[in-house]
């Protein structure tokens, strides 16, 4: 039900909560957002076949199979409102565009016919003008981006003149063979058509002078291709192999292949750019909606699989701002997808690691594919992919500076790497760091940026003088650890480190002189390794992370004599993520049962439970607090990184403001039989 009818989920685990405030719905509600929310359009009573927003992001066009276009209001696009119909054709509608730079709206479907509508008033959509000529179902229409220029394919390619809306004007035709055509997308400048076919793959024409048009080459992709914003890149789909396809088309008489994108599991119909270029979205027959991170188009790696369609996907398209995806299918819905809730980022192996800047402002994520993510987060709903690293090796942390200028990654290649992020957008490689003789499983910067310290497998923490960040000079190192290294953290004021190991005893060491790191004291107490450790921000704690699936909360007001003040239990397998709170009041953990658990430690001798949040398919192998405390991050096996709302009433207010349509008095009594409606948004 959750990925079929979203709205009714969110309101469902509202009202559950309300009823009976107690830590299974709680834990429902927090974990609601888990998974991208999508408001549902159910007016069509045939397959969606296309939707197309207007320039100004405020009205939506939906096409179907039951011979209507419907008009929508999406200003709020939680809360889609009917405008308007336009229901005279005489069969399927299979295309509808809005024209750049106005309210104007191109239809075309199984009549032969195309038609302009004047949308001024949407609500009493006029009729502009027929266009006739083709003789079968007329499935595509693209514009030039000044909307001069028309283009309509059917059993051939049209090309016309709009200039004047009332009299368009043939302004050229492009052969094509037999069999119909699927897509005949323009560049944004008008200069390049790309034709896809069902047997001659996807035709380049160059359309300068649309009399006279002139093939250029040809590219895979018989289903489906679009262009990206700048023109630069072609995405083109196929029934055959099931892989959308990159092409590089700056030189369209020698395009070249840039990538290819598996995932899907069926014939890919249809795929759409974002706005900024930075994403495509891809579906087809599996009833999926594929998100891709194109920044890097010759590496494409995946975002996120939107489920929720229980058919074919004919139909997508971006809002104006991006924040929006709508996706129309065979199951006769539309499907508004928040993108705020997508997770961060789809690395194609385990993350390890997730971290926040202190500014709140970027987000790094490490993966095994080798990879560290960067992602832009000053809108904290909607956090962007910025910037992909790649190292030789897996990368099992990546952590910012305190001035959020630089990055330091561990990787299993035995060394950890200086990354300078004055411009994010553009990471540059300082230093590497060498010496280690294992997998450097951790590396960290002290807080006044001087120090770097690394973990390894090996069993040693070395500490490095970051005076020159170009030259990293070795200096002492902290020896003794019985087994690798898996965890390191310097307190607040940088003058102890912490670490812990497979022998399970989480040390103390004064690096005062970091060229003689002092052993202060060790604490025992676990029954296996310990994997992640953190200090609370007023230096007066620390939380470590075991293998023995507990979490132990330290005092050490005396850093000689670290006592354990509470061991947390909760989890069923071990603990891998452990981060403080900003104010030193939570504490989040992941754990490889798939779990993210919320503690309040006001009182580090009774942690009090908060929530438990599910969603994560695969163990959680990391954690971190968003600088205002208001959201959770976690890594996982699942490939993904999650941000979670920490706040039960934030999370309720969420639920009311997407939730649309309000749950009705039918819907309550199949769920709440005994209870009087009671719907728990006003």
């Amino acid at each position: 039900m959750c990925a079929t009818n979203p709205a009714l989920s969110v309101q469902l685990s509202l009202a559950a909560y309300r009823l009976a405030p107690m830590p299974e719905t709680r834990d429902g509600l927090l974990s609601t957002f888990a998974t991208p929310y999508a408001a549902r359009i159910t007016a069509h009573t045939d397959r969606v076949y296309s939707a197309s927003y207007s320039e100004d992001g405020r009205l939506l066009a939906t096409a179907s199979a039951d011979r209507t276009v419907r008009l929508w209001d999406v200003a709020d696009p939680f809360q889609p409102r009917q405008l308007g119909t336009i229901g005279d054709s005489a069969g399927a509608v299979r295309a509808a565009r809005f024209r750049p730079g106005g309210r104007v709206l191109v239809t075309a479907g199984a009549d032969r016919t195309v038609r302009l509508w004047d949308l001024a008033e949407p609500a009493r959509p006029r009729r502009l003008t027929v266009l006739t000529g083709h003789t079968a179902n007329v499935t595509a229409v693209s514009f030039s981006r000044d909307g001069r220029l028309l283009v309509t394919g059917g059993e051939t390619v049209r090309l016309w003149d709009i200039t004047d809306l009332r009299a368009p004007k043939p302004a050229g035709a492009v052969p094509v063979s037999a069999g119909s055509v699927r897509s005949a997308e323009l560049s944004p400048d008008g200069s390049l058509l790309a034709v896809t076919g069902p047997d001659n793959g996807t035709a380049l024409w160059n359309v300068r002078d649309p009399a006279q048009p002139r093939r250029m080459s040809t590219v895979d992709g018989r289903s489906r291709s679009v262009f990206s914003p700048d023109g630069r890149l072609l995405a083109t789909g196929d029934d055959r192999d099931y892989s959308p396809k990159l092409w590089d088309v700056s030189d369209p008489e020698r395009p070249r292949r840039l990538s290819v994108l598996a995932g899907h599991t069926a014939a890919v119909n249809t795929l759409r750019f974002s706005p900024d270029g930075k994403l495509l979205a891809t579906a087809g027959d599996d009833n999926t909606v594929l998100l891709w991170d194109v920044t890097d188009p010759a590496r494409a790696p995946r975002i996120a699989a939107l489920a929720g369609h229980t058919n074919t996907v004919y139909a997508l398209a971006f809002s104006p701002d991006g924040n929006t995806l709508a996706s129309g299918g065979g199951d006769r819905t539309v499907r508004l997808t928040d993108l705020a809730a997508l997770p961060l980022a789809d690395h194609a192996d385990t993350v390890v690691s997730a971290a926040f800047s202190a500014d709140g402002r970027l987000i790094a994520t490490a993966g095994m594919d080798r990879t560290v993510r960067l992602l832009d987060a000053a809108d904290p709903l909607r956090p962007r992919p910025l910037a992909t690293i790649r190292q030789p090796d897996a990368v099992f942390t990546a952590e910012f500076s305190r001035d959020g200028r630089s990055l330091i990654t561990a990787s299993r290649d035995r060394t950890a790497r200086l990354w300078d992020l004055a411009d994010p957008a553009r990471p540059r490689e300082l230093s590497v760091l060498n010496g280690h003789t294992a997998a450097v499983s951790r590396a960290v910067l002290s807080p006044d940026g001087r120090l770097a310290a690394t973990a390894s497998w090996d069993g040693t923490v070395r500490l490095w003088d970051l005076a020159d960040r170009s030259r990293p000079r070795p200096l002492g190192v902290a020896a003794g650890h019985s087994g690798g290294a898996d965890s390191v953290a310097f307190s607040p004021d940088g003058r102890l480190l912490g670490t812990g190991a497979e022998d399970g005893v989480l040390r103390l060491w004064d690096v005062a002189d970091p060229g003689r790191p002092r052993l202060v004291a060790a604490g025992t107490g676990h029954a296996d390794s310990i994997g992640r450790l953190a200090f609370s921000p007023d230096g007066r704690h620390l939380a470590t992370g075991s293998n023995d699936h507990t979490v132990r909360l330290w005092d050490f007001s005396d850093p000689r004599s670290p006592r354990t003040t509470a061991v947390v239990g909760g989890h069923s397998d071990a603990v891998y993520g452990v981060a403080f709170s900003p104010d030193g009041r939570r504490l989040v953990t992941g754990g490889q049962d798939r779990t993210v658990r919320l503690w309040e430690i006001s009182d580090p001798g009774k942690p009090v439970e908060q929530g438990v949040l599910r969603g994560h398919s695969d163990g959680v192998t990391g954690a971190a607090f968003s600088p205002d405390g208001r959201f959770a991050l976690t890594a996982s096996g699942d490939h993904t990184v999650r941000q979670w709302e920490t706040d039960v009433e934030r999370a309720a207010a969420r639920a009311c403001a997407l939730g649309h349509p309000r749950i009705s008095r039918a819907e309550w009594d199949a769920y709440f039989p005994e209870l009087d409606y009671r719907p728990p948004c006003p």
